[in-house]
């Protein structure tokens, strides 16, 4: 269809590219923003911003075709338009506006709390844990033979560092060297060694021996299990030679060596003990003290400042040891969360390795949530994801599945360790996370993920970062090969020192070893049980207090002041826990104080984001909108005050690329009725649930402040509804001001079968909350001028009565601020309904009825009456009409006008038909704006049927839904048919005389005659001629109804009826008479027929029998016809009056 606006009757409107900008009243400036050509939904417009310059008003024209002009079938759904139905809704950013959401952040955050009233107090508390520790008294010594290895004076520190907390050491013992100093096989029952210098306790010291076949050890494969515990009491070192008699011997075999393993934990650190003993050749002693690892609670991380990992393409390697017992969680990542770029280690939900970019992954087949440690490493050297290598505890894992993308990781986000993109933070323990630029083999990672890092490591020089994470204390971490890096722990957490006992990396190799000297005998011992309590400080808790500094006014969200920082214990019993895990006692802890942790609203701030076009797009399966597409014409001179200069327009919301768009901005230069002085969001458009609406979660009561020189203001709503319960069921929702009753109350809820882009694939006909697939979201406007005061604020609050289920509504409300009205007495025609070929009038608007216009009150004296003249094309005879009424400033009505026979006589019969309209002495006085008086509108002619046709409709299995109707161009119905019966066929033969008529078809079921969601079948509707073709076959998936304009015998449509040689008319064109010539021509009914098929009575002469000549100077330019009836049939020809 084609569609043609005139903005005045005078056609003044120019279109100016905007390189030149129009500045006279009654021009028009187009602006041009996407095209059916744009490779994108997200450009940049220049708007014209004359501040010299106003506009009377401002047209959006949105403009849709189907994607290259294709149509989509089953087999290709969307190489046209669309198969689904989306939201596309069109935005304009503007920074000069801020756009703010409510939200909020808790006034205590809790480290690894989830609770909101916390009982605290300011003094570690502790649990206490029996430990069954072995007390061996050497009654007396019966033999005993002792055999010293080692004969060095040095004194090692490194043996038993009690300045640590705990430590492990493990030294190996050659068979040979224990047979030289006299050993024999057999029971091992008791060491010495001798303390130099320091003394001091080691507490929880274990002593194990192990045989093994190994002659030297090795810190890429420790000896960690295979002991057995021959000794483990609280012991003081004393100055001197220190017996440690075992309460359980060691049978050495007296073939293998052993090694000799010591483990302390002290519960504070100590002086440093120093050990006799020797520097050797060989690397005899593996060494492990003091190391620790961080408590990741499910709300916790650590930011690492300034470091974006491995970005790019770039060849890679990350490592690290885990322990949990969840899983889906994050480890390491760092990159941006977009296709490629992303970089993330992290578990599945399944407790398995998973690497993933993005819209790719790997994943390997161990599980590891098993509360064991666990080391992880991922080697990549580029190109596709699919092709990195995942290792579990050194061991090259099976891929178990993988998604391919090429890695090209961003560098948006700084490396974090656990809360990555998903903000799946870890539970559990990290340690020793390492990123190398470097993809390392399998060799190489299962070498060293034991060992310290050094500069003997191969690929030492690829080191990007390595943080072992063993502060053991504090929120700050280090980097360890000196670039410097640090990273901080966020949200708290706990530092946990391993026990001597479970220490199992970071070794060292060493060449020290002490001097043993190992006792074999006969002796008398008592060893009993000795229950020591070990007292373990319960974890504290980080908690921070924040306060709210507002930045009102603005772009900047309000900021989240941090005003105090303790850690605190929870007050809740300590616990005496048995040796077995049970409870023994609970000793209450009485509580310093309570935090009720509440929210503190606050305003996060973004740059002004207008809806400015809210649309549904249609189903899209055999869907033709031709090659111009369809254009609807929207009026946006409320957004005149953004409309100005560079400004962002994006299409959003997912139906964006649906359809081809071209979307262009009409500026008409004039006086507006009243200036637009500002448009504000009030709230930012979103999209919540009906839950988060009524719970005030977002679109809260705000005060609002007011221009106080604005003279009116008005609010503006748009909403949707979307999600089965929220898209299909009709709810109400309210716009509430200054509290009190709900002012403005309405029912979301559009009714779809009339929709004028039919028939579509899916389920087009149902209604739906706000919206249809194929039109605009209706918009709510309420004037609250009277219930304001300018220069104060209003407090405006919007929600919904009730909702269910996965209700959702993508809300959007807007508080437009005008001045006063720039005239005092003026009317203006707002819009054409009928006759219009405008796709919003399509199946309603009708040439063959009234004429149906919209009239608005401009002025801000009350319209009382007003003359209306009305025309088609260039006629000099404009048809009037009185109105009468009472509007208000900006109030409307729709006028039905007269259907006056002489308004069709200057019909061109051409595609260039224009109706116009314009409007005169408002109140019998003058109108003090002429350009807003007139309006035209192009329109199509009606078919032409033959005056003998029937009309054959078969029902479907509901045909008592249906009835149709025929009615003259004067309103009355002259034909109805109802009361039917199922699947039956009705035929009405119908023999009219000349003339326009309208064919209406109803269905009160708002599903057609035929409709493939339904069981009701399929019905015919078609007009056929009698003993001839059809004439009109219509779509039996129309909806609610069908309006269809035709006119008899009136071939408006066609260049001529029954055309014969016999018949002559001449001259054609005429300017004043014209000749029929033919046989017995004084016989024949000679008719002249305007346009619309009404008879035209004109002057004639009969020169002959077979001449008659016809005066038709008084008649208006245009096209008519001569039908001349004789007893062999009837002939109709052209004639155009110049």
């Amino acid at each position: 269809m084609k569609l043609a606006l005139f903005y005045s009757f005078l056609l003044a409107s120019i279109l100016m590219s905007f390189s030149a900008f129009s500045q006279q009243p009654g021009d028009t400036i187009e602006v041009q923003s996407f095209t059916y050509a744009s490779q994108t939904r997200d450009t940049i417009v220049t708007f014209p911003n004359d501040p010299n310059v106003s506009y009377e008003k401002i047209i959006m024209l949105y403009n849709m075709r189907c994607k290259d002009n294709k149509v989509s079938n089953g087999s290709n759904p969307n190489q046209g338009c669309g198969e689904w139905d989306y939201s596309c809704n069109t935005y304009v950013q503007d920074s000069t506006h801020i756009d703010s959401l409510l939200t909020s952040h808790p006034d205590h955050t809790i480290s690894g709390y989830s609770g909101t009233q916390f009982d605290y107090v300011n003094q570690a508390t502790h649990n206490y844990y029996q430990q069954i520790q072995q007390l061996v008294s050497l009654d007396s010594i019966i033999a005993d033979t002792t055999s010293t290895v080692g004969t060095g004076t040095s004194q090692l520190s490194d043996v038993l560092p009690t300045a640590k907390l705990g430590a492990k050491s493990q030294y190996l013992f050659w068979h040979t060297e224990m047979f030289n100093a006299g050993m024999t096989s057999g029971n091992i029952d008791a060491i010495t060694i001798n303390v130099s210098g320091n003394t001091a306790p080691a507490d929880f010291l274990r002593i194990k021996i192990k045989h093994t076949p190994k002659s030297v050890l090795d810190d890429a494969n420790p000896d960690l299990t295979g002991f057995t515990e021959v000794y483990y009491h609280n012991t003081p070192l004393t100055a001197g030679a220190n017996r440690i008699q075992f309460h359980t011997p060691f049978n050495w075999n007296g073939t293998d060596n052993i090694i000799l393993e010591f483990s302390f934990t002290n519960k504070a650190g100590n002086g440093n003990v120093d050990v006799t003993g020797e520097t050797l050749t060989t690397e005899y002693a593996l060494l492990s003290s003091g190391d620790s690892h961080f408590n990741f609670n499910a709300s916790n991380y650590i930011q690492i400042h300034n470091y974006k990992g491995i970005t790019g393409a770039g060849a890679r390697t990350a490592e690290a040891w885990i322990k949990t017992t969840t899983a889906g969680k994050e480890i390491v990542s760092w990159g941006q969360n977009a296709t490629g770029k992303k970089w993330l280690l992290r578990l599945d939900g399944s407790g398995k390795f998973r690497v993933e970019v993005n819209n790719g992954f790997i994943v390997g087949t161990k599980v590891m949530n098993d509360g064991q440690w666990h080391h992880l490493a991922v080697s990549f050297g580029g190109g596709n994801i699919n092709t990195a290598e995942l290792f579990v505890d050194g061991q090259l894992e099976t891929i178990s599945n993988s998604g391919s993308r090429i890695v090209n990781t961003g560098s948006s986000l700084n490396v974090r360790i656990s809360k990555g993109f998903h903000n799946l933070y870890w539970q559990g323990a990290i340690s020793n996370v390492r990123i190398w630029n470097d993809s390392l083999s399998q060799s190489v990672i299962a070498d060293w993920m034991y060992k310290d890092l050094d500069p003997t490591h191969p690929k030492y020089t690829s080191i990007s970062a390595s943080f072992p994470l063993n502060e053991g204390n504090g929120y700050s971490i280090a980097e360890a090969t000196g670039t410097g890096m640090t990273g901080s722990v966020i949200n708290g957490g706990n530092w946990t020192v391993f026990e001597g006992k479970d220490h199992f990396k970071n070794l060292d190799l060493s060449f020290n070893r002490p001097n043993v000297s190992f006792h074999q005998g006969n002796y008398m011992l008592t060893v009993t049980n000795d229950t020591i309590i070990d007292t373990v400080m319960i974890n504290s808790y980080l908690v921070n207090e924040y306060q709210v500094y507002s930045n009102y006014g603005i772009l900047k969200h309000d900021s989240i002041g941090l005003i105090n920082s303790s850690s605190k214990w929870e007050a809740t019993p300590e616990i005496l826990y048995s040796p077995t895990g049970l409870i023994v006692n609970s000793f209450p802890v009485t509580s310093d104080g309570t935090i009720n942790v509440m929210p503190l609203p606050y305003y996060q701030r973004t740059p002004g984001k207008f809806e400015i076009m809210s649309f549904v797009t249609p189903y899209g399966l055999g869907l033709n909108m031709g090659a111009s597409g369809e254009t609807w014409a929207f009026d946006v001179t409320d957004f005149g005050p953004i409309l100005k200069g560079d400004h962002r327009i994006t299409m959003e919301r997912g139906g964006q690329w649906q359809e081809d768009m071209d979307i262009k901005f009409l500026f008409i230069v004039g006086t507006p009725s009243r200036e637009v002085k500002d448009i504000s969001q009030i709230w930012r458009v979103d999209y919540p649930s009906y839950t988060d609406i009524i719970s005030n979660k977002y679109f809260e009561p705000r005060d609002i402040p007011l221009d106080a020189s604005g003279e009116y203001f008005k609010i503006r709503s748009a909403i949707t509804g979307h999600g089965q319960e929220g898209e299909f069921i009709p709810r109400t929702h309210y716009v509430d001001i200054d509290g009190g009753t709900k002012e403005f109350s309405w029912q979301v809820w559009k009714t779809c079968g009339g929709n004028p882009v039919y028939p579509q694939g899916g389920t087009w006909i149902y209604d739906r909350a706000g919206w249809c697939p194929g039109m605009a979201t209706d918009v709510q406007e309420y004037d609250i001028t009277s219930m304001v005061t300018p220069g104060s604020s209003v407090n405006i609050d919007y929600g919904i009565n009730s909702a269910s289920g996965t209700s959702r509504y993508i809300v959007n409300h807007q508080l437009v601020t005008y001045g006063d009205a720039n005239f005092n007495l003026d009317a203006a025609i707002v819009d054409i309904l009928s006759p219009s070929s405008k796709i919003e009038y399509d199946r309603t608007s009708s040439i063959c009825e009234k004429p149906q216009v919209v009239i608005r009150n401009t002025g801000k004296t009350t319209l009382t009456s007003l003359v209306i003249e009305y025309w088609v094309n260039n006629s000099t005879t404009p048809q009037t009409y009185n109105w009468s009424g009472s509007l208000d400033f900006m109030e409307e009505e729709t006028v039905s006008l007269p259907r006056k026979d002489a308004l069709w006589d200057d019909l061109s019969g051409t595609d260039e038909d224009v109706f116009h309209v314009e409007v005169k002495s408002p109140n019998n006085g003058t109108d003090e704006y002429a350009l807003n008086n007139g309006l035209g509108s192009a329109f199509e002619l009606p078919e032409v049927f033959p005056n003998n046709f029937f009309v054959w409709f078969r029902t479907n299995s509901k045909g008592s839904e249906n009835k149709y109707t025929v009615e003259d161009q004067y309103g009355n119905e002259i034909f109805k048919r109802s009361g039917l019966t199922n699947n039956t066929n009705y035929r009405d033969t119908f023999n009219l005389p000349i003339g326009c008529y309208v064919l209406k078809l109803e269905d009160t079921g708002g599903n057609g005659i035929s409709f493939w969601a339904n069981n009701d079948g399929t019905g015919i509707f078609q007009v056929r001629k009698v003993g001839g073709p059809s004439v009109k076959i219509f779509q039996g998936d129309f909806g609610n109804f069908h309006t269809f304009n035709f006119t008899i015998d009136a071939p408006l449509a066609y260049e001529e009826l029954n055309p014969s040689e016999s018949l002559l008319i001449y001259p054609n064109p005429t300017k004043d008479i014209f000749n029929v010539e033919m046989v017995d021509a004084s016989k024949a009914t000679i008719t002249i027929v305007n346009g619309a098929g009404q008879n035209i009575t004109v002057p004639k002469t009969t020169d002959n029998n077979n001449l008659i000549t016809f005066d038709v100077s008084a008649l208006s330019e245009g096209v008519y016809y001569v039908k001349v009836e004789t007893d062999k049939g009837v002939e109709m020809k052209k004639i155009v009056k110049i």
